[in-house]
């Protein structure tokens, strides 16, 4: 797990379940939440216009996705789908932006688990 999930809960994290291929965030909307995956796999991925598919990757138990948005005002880029029934931890973005002025050290082990994952990109 990226960050404990008792301090995730302590700063109002709620659980989400997902079917197998909910979506659970799509290209072109605001982050609104710090996911971390607490069971399950998703699939991040772009859907071109033609229907071809570009997968990004497979997160599953323990990992995050979607958390570099959290520090811009952009919208997603990408599209993540439940593969498997998940249950994801969600931590709305303003009570991560919390957590991390009041633990740098989670924002510093959030962004080299972000930074490993892109050099295997």
């Amino acid at each position: 797990m990226i960050i404990n999930d008792e301090l995730l809960f302590k700063h109002g994290a709620i659980l989400k379940s997902y079917d197998e291929n909910d979506i659970i965030f799509k290209e072109g909307i605001q982050a609104k939440y710090y996911y971390q995956i607490q069971v399950g796999t998703v699939k991040i991925c772009n859907t071109f216009d033609d229907g071809k598919e570009f997968a990004h990757g497979f997160p599953f138990v323990g990992h995050c996705f979607g958390e570099s948005y959290l520090l811009t005002d952009k919208p997603y880029a990408i599209n993540v789908v439940a593969l498997t029934a998940s249950v994801i931890i969600c931590l709305p973005k303003t009570a991560y932006l919390d957590l991390v002025v009041d633990n740098p050290q989670v924002l510093l082990d959030v962004n080299r688990y972000t930074a490993e994952r892109l050099h295997f990109r």
